[in-house]
């Protein structure tokens, strides 16, 4: 009767907790009870014990498991905070990367134009410091530059036996230093380049038609100014034509080489005592809206590249006759000069002008503020006598042309 009175007692109480369980997890909100059976075993290891002790063991064993599945719950917790803030930051990460990728679209073909523009204004410059650096070290007064200059002249002595030495002494210093610039500073390069120059003179020179004054006489040639960059200017107008058989006939381009050359041998040397030894020549080519000559083009290149060395800077092209220029022409144009030194204007030729050229530098038929009427000093030769100079330059080297020319002279 005791062992079941007592059997009955513990029944009583185990289900009486078992509610008080029950209702505990359903108050707490945990999800996962503890498995069926647990706290019936737990009684039955109790069961001889009185019943506080029991409750009390019990009461401590549910706490801690309590207290288990609270600190499980919130190491899961944990788990998927950091889990979240992890994927937080990668797509943190990933999206300037997905920003930077639209940035970098493909560039228009003006912006494309701009960076090649400012690439090639860079590379210039460097190439100008370049430049400026070599000319520092191989200047005119260098000991090194004068000792290639006298190797020059022996080489010269040594090869031009067969030829009239007098043709030498054409060559002063600084013609022989742009021969050597010309040739990478080599005397002997040097010396086979001035060779060639000089057969080539022998066989232009001396000038044995008598077209060549009229072309001399009735041709404008105007030297006044310099550029921004400071290199004299020389006004030539090739389609500029005074009555008279020949120019009605057309301009002749083999003549015309001809007083090209003789023009530039006259004021080339002036330069280098005036205004210095490395100064260039800038060439303002007025067509007038007359015909456009690229073989006259290709012959003032030839002249001043090949046999005035390193003594171009840049020929300007002005009053273009568009009418007159083929597709043909034009395309060998762009071809040959434009990418070289030539520039070619048309109806804002004034505008052009003056980037390139300040206004007090540049005669006032071109957008200056130079007078070349009047201002015959300021200009050195001017439109008016530069003809004459050239015609007495003439005469002193050809005295048996000197009737011929005192004829002209008074037409």
């Amino acid at each position: 009767m005791g062992n079941n009175c007592c059997s009955n007692e513990a029944r009583k109480a185990e289900g009486t907790q078992r509610t008080d369980v029950d209702q505990f997890f359903e108050n707490d909100g945990l999800t996962t009870p503890p498995p069926h059976g647990y706290f019936q075993g737990l009684g039955a290891m109790h069961s001889s014990q009185s019943s506080s002790n029991s409750l009390l063991s019990m009461e401590r064993h549910f706490t801690m498991n309590k207290l288990m599945r609270k600190e499980d719950k919130n190491r899961q917790m944990h788990k998927l905070r950091i889990y979240r803030d992890d994927s937080k930051s990668s797509s943190a990460i990933k999206t300037p990367k997905a920003q930077s990728t639209r940035k970098q679209r493909s560039p228009s073909p003006t912006e494309r134009n701009n960076r090649l523009q400012l690439l090639k204004s860079k590379q210039a410059q460097q190439r100008l410091i370049k430049n400026a650096v070599q000319e520092f070290d191989h200047n005119m007064y260098g000991k090194s530059t004068q000792q290639l200059i006298s190797k020059t002249l022996v080489e010269l002595v040594n090869e031009t036996k067969d030829i009239n030495n007098a043709a030498i002494k054409r060559y002063d210093m600084a013609e022989i230093r742009k021969f050597l610039i010309s040739s990478s500073w080599n005397p002997q390069i040097a010396c086979k380049k001035i060779i060639q120059d000089i057969e080539w003179r022998n066989q232009t020179f001396p000038i044995n038609d008598n077209e060549i004054y009229n072309m001399i006489k009735s041709q404008h040639v105007i030297f006044c100014g310099t550029d921004r960059e400071l290199c004299p200017c020389l006004y030539i107008r090739p389609n500029h034509r005074e009555t008279g058989a020949f120019f009605k006939q057309g301009l002749n381009a083999g003549q015309y080489k001809i007083y090209l050359c003789y023009i530039l041998d006259q004021i080339l040397p002036q330069l280098s005592q005036q205004q210095g030894f490395t100064n260039k020549v800038s060439i303002v080519y007025d067509i007038e809206n007359g015909d456009f000559r690229l073989d006259i083009l290709e012959i003032i290149e030839d002249l001043i590249l090949n046999h005035f060395p390193q003594r171009l800077h840049r020929i300007f092209i002005v009053k273009i006759g568009v009418q007159n220029i083929t597709q043909k022409v034009k395309t060998k144009f762009q071809q040959k000069f434009y990418k070289n030194h030539t520039l070619l204007f048309d109806e804002n030729y004034m505008l052009n002008l003056g980037k390139f050229f300040d206004p007090q530098e540049l005669l006032r038929e071109y957008g200056g503020h130079i007078n070349s009427n009047r201002d015959q000093d300021r200009i050195g030769l001017s439109q008016n006598n530069v003809e004459e100079y050239i015609l007495d330059e003439f005469q002193q080297v050809y005295p048996e042309k000197a009737n011929l020319m005192l004829r002209f002279k008074l037409i």
